[in-house]
């Protein structure tokens, strides 16, 4: 069985440290993890961990004890079975752009009425250099179905991204 964990606390990688103890304690394995520091004043991770059903319920039990000793918000989710796409190709899409405020639901948008599935997404806003302007940098990883033309839904990216200004490169993930 999985566990997915999220995290979010104040400014500081400490309890990072402890849940990855917690976690060895209990027999779980530490499948992925995601760490960031928002805003230089937050840290949010990112956890899949996987065990015994009942190892997890008892790393569960700790995280609570966890959550009010450090100070920190835990939220978990079961996962019965992993969320496999069959027959996709993975794409990488990396955008800049001048950040509006619907800058990535507009993105995301797009996509979904695509029916493509976005596996990740990375986004920051930082200011532009000499003029300040606030910039949005996103990288999207992307799962395209067999079914999809690429050659039709590129084009339909690129007249999206211009009309949107946006830059972006789209491209096949390489191993």
């Amino acid at each position: 069985m999985r566990l997915a964990i999220t995290i979010l606390g104040e400014k500081s990688t400490a309890f990072i440290a402890d849940v990855l103890t917690t976690a060895s304690n209990h027999k779980c394995n530490i499948l992925e993890l995601s760490f960031s520091d928002f805003s230089h004043s937050a840290t949010a991770a990112y956890l899949l961990v996987e065990g015994n059903w009942n190892y997890l319920a008892k790393l569960e039990t700790s995280l609570v004890h966890l959550q009010k000793r450090l100070n920190i918000k835990v939220c978990t989710v079961h996962l019965e079975s992993q969320d496999v796409v069959a027959h996709a190709m993975p794409y990488s899409l990396e955008i800049i752009a001048i950040a509006y405020e619907d800058i990535l639901q507009d993105i995301m948008s797009f996509l979904s009425t695509h029916q493509i599935v976005v596996k990740e997404i990375r986004s920051s806003t930082y200011p532009a250099a000499y003029t300040q302007t606030p910039l949005c940098h996103a990288n999207f990883v992307l799962l395209i179905p067999l079914e999809i033309q690429l050659i039709l839904f590129r084009e339909e990216l690129i007249n999206f991204c211009d009309d949107c200004n946006i830059d972006a490169i789209f491209e096949p993930i390489k191993r």
